[in-house]
Protein backbone atom coordinates (compact mmCIF):
# COMPACT_ATOMS: atom_id res chain seq x y z
CA UNK A 1 0.00 0.00 0.00
CA UNK A 2 2.74 2.23 1.08
CA UNK A 3 4.36 1.71 -2.51
CA UNK A 4 0.86 2.46 -3.92
CA UNK A 5 0.66 5.68 -2.30
CA UNK A 6 4.38 7.09 -3.75
CA UNK A 7 3.40 6.32 -6.98
CA UNK A 8 0.17 8.08 -6.93
CA UNK A 9 1.98 11.12 -5.27
CA UNK A 10 5.41 11.08 -8.07
CA UNK A 11 2.77 10.46 -10.99
CA UNK A 12 1.37 14.00 -10.57
CA UNK A 13 5.08 15.28 -10.86
CA UNK A 14 5.88 13.17 -13.61
CA UNK A 15 3.38 13.89 -15.96
CA UNK A 16 3.99 17.79 -15.50
CA UNK A 17 7.42 17.72 -16.01
CA UNK A 18 6.86 15.44 -19.26
CA UNK A 19 4.44 18.12 -20.51
CA UNK A 20 6.39 21.13 -19.81
CA UNK A 21 9.69 19.68 -21.24
CA UNK A 22 9.58 22.28 -23.88
CA UNK A 23 9.38 19.55 -27.64
CA UNK A 24 6.25 19.89 -29.19
CA UNK A 25 4.48 16.95 -30.60
CA UNK A 26 5.46 16.10 -34.05
CA UNK A 27 3.11 15.48 -36.99
CA UNK A 28 4.53 11.93 -36.86
CA UNK A 29 2.77 11.02 -33.53
CA UNK A 30 -0.86 11.12 -35.24
CA UNK A 31 -2.88 11.21 -38.69
CA UNK A 32 -1.66 13.83 -41.53
CA UNK A 33 -3.96 15.97 -42.97
CA UNK A 34 -5.01 14.87 -46.56
CA UNK A 35 -5.75 17.10 -49.37
CA UNK A 36 -9.66 17.09 -50.20
CA UNK A 37 -9.21 15.22 -53.64
CA UNK A 38 -6.34 12.58 -53.76
CA UNK A 39 -4.87 9.60 -55.51
CA UNK A 40 -2.61 6.34 -53.80
CA UNK A 41 -1.60 3.19 -54.38
CA UNK A 42 -2.86 0.45 -51.51
CA UNK A 43 -1.91 -2.59 -50.93
CA UNK A 44 -4.59 -5.27 -50.03
CA UNK A 45 -2.32 -8.42 -48.23
CA UNK A 46 -3.73 -10.60 -46.17
CA UNK A 47 -7.09 -11.73 -44.68
CA UNK A 48 -10.01 -13.48 -46.13
CA UNK A 49 -11.76 -11.13 -48.23
CA UNK A 50 -12.15 -9.94 -51.57
CA UNK A 51 -9.98 -7.05 -51.83
CA UNK A 52 -6.42 -8.65 -51.99
CA UNK A 53 -3.62 -7.07 -54.20
CA UNK A 54 -2.15 -3.53 -55.11
CA UNK A 55 -4.86 -0.74 -56.65
CA UNK A 56 -4.23 2.96 -57.59
CA UNK A 57 -7.37 4.89 -55.85
CA UNK A 58 -8.85 8.09 -56.39
CA UNK A 59 -10.61 9.79 -53.75
CA UNK A 60 -12.63 13.24 -53.91
CA UNK A 61 -14.09 14.99 -50.99
CA UNK A 62 -13.56 11.71 -48.96
CA UNK A 63 -15.28 9.17 -51.14
CA UNK A 64 -13.53 6.78 -53.58
CA UNK A 65 -14.28 7.81 -57.10
CA UNK A 66 -12.55 5.36 -59.01
CA UNK A 67 -10.07 2.23 -58.52
CA UNK A 68 -7.37 0.56 -60.80
CA UNK A 69 -5.89 -2.73 -59.98
CA UNK A 70 -2.53 -2.81 -60.36
CA UNK A 71 -0.30 -6.14 -61.83
CA UNK A 72 -3.83 -8.60 -61.96
CA UNK A 73 -6.10 -9.17 -64.79
CA UNK A 74 -9.03 -8.38 -62.63
CA UNK A 75 -11.86 -6.53 -62.18
CA UNK A 76 -11.49 -3.27 -60.52
CA UNK A 77 -13.54 -3.95 -56.81
CA UNK A 78 -16.75 -2.11 -55.39
CA UNK A 79 -15.91 1.40 -54.72
CA UNK A 80 -17.59 0.97 -51.52
CA UNK A 81 -15.29 -2.19 -50.61
CA UNK A 82 -12.28 0.27 -50.97
CA UNK A 83 -11.01 2.45 -47.76
CA UNK A 84 -9.77 6.33 -48.20
CA UNK A 85 -6.74 6.42 -46.08
CA UNK A 86 -9.33 8.23 -43.81
CA UNK A 87 -11.03 4.85 -43.25
CA UNK A 88 -8.19 3.08 -42.34
CA UNK A 89 -7.71 5.77 -39.78
CA UNK A 90 -11.15 5.19 -38.32
CA UNK A 91 -10.53 1.38 -38.70
CA UNK A 92 -7.73 1.85 -36.54
CA UNK A 93 -9.51 4.20 -34.09
CA UNK A 94 -12.41 1.41 -33.98
CA UNK A 95 -10.70 -1.80 -33.50
CA UNK A 96 -11.87 -3.87 -30.71
CA UNK A 97 -10.13 -3.53 -27.91
CA UNK A 98 -8.44 -6.87 -28.15
CA UNK A 99 -7.77 -6.53 -31.41
CA UNK A 100 -3.69 -6.52 -32.34
CA UNK A 101 -3.42 -2.87 -34.03
CA UNK A 102 0.26 -2.18 -35.68
CA UNK A 103 -0.06 1.34 -37.20
CA UNK A 104 3.34 2.99 -39.24
CA UNK A 105 3.64 6.16 -40.52
CA UNK A 106 5.88 8.21 -42.32
CA UNK A 107 8.09 11.53 -40.62
CA UNK A 108 4.96 13.33 -41.55
CA UNK A 109 2.03 11.40 -39.91
CA UNK A 110 1.18 10.00 -43.30
CA UNK A 111 -0.52 6.27 -42.47
CA UNK A 112 2.10 3.83 -44.47
CA UNK A 113 0.97 0.70 -42.90
CA UNK A 114 -1.89 -0.62 -40.96
CA UNK A 115 -2.60 -4.12 -40.17
CA UNK A 116 -5.43 -5.01 -37.56
CA UNK A 117 -5.75 -8.73 -36.18
CA UNK A 118 -9.24 -8.35 -35.27
CA UNK A 119 -9.78 -11.27 -33.48
CA UNK A 120 -6.10 -12.77 -32.46
CA UNK A 121 -6.93 -16.12 -31.90
CA UNK A 122 -9.11 -16.54 -35.11
CA UNK A 123 -7.75 -17.56 -38.49
CA UNK A 124 -8.46 -14.93 -42.12
CA UNK A 125 -9.82 -12.21 -39.71
CA UNK A 126 -7.00 -9.63 -40.56
CA UNK A 127 -6.47 -7.00 -42.21
CA UNK A 128 -3.40 -5.16 -44.00
CA UNK A 129 -2.97 -2.78 -46.06
CA UNK A 130 0.33 -0.43 -47.53
CA UNK A 131 -0.17 3.09 -48.48
CA UNK A 132 1.88 4.63 -50.53
CA UNK A 133 2.50 7.19 -53.51
CA UNK A 134 -0.11 9.92 -52.62
CA UNK A 135 -0.92 12.46 -54.31
CA UNK A 136 -2.61 15.73 -54.03
CA UNK A 137 -5.20 15.98 -56.93
CA UNK A 138 -6.08 19.33 -56.39
CA UNK A 139 -4.25 20.37 -60.02
CA UNK A 140 -6.07 17.72 -61.85
CA UNK A 141 -2.66 15.44 -61.89
CA UNK A 142 -2.77 11.72 -60.27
Amino acid sequence: MRDLLRVLAVAPALLVAACSGGSEPTAATGPATLPAAYSYTLTSSCGERSLIGTYRVRVAHGVVTDVDPRGRAVAPPDLGDVPTIADLEAMIGAAEPDAVVEVERDVDGLLTSVSIDHVPDAIDDEECYAVSGLRDRAGGGG
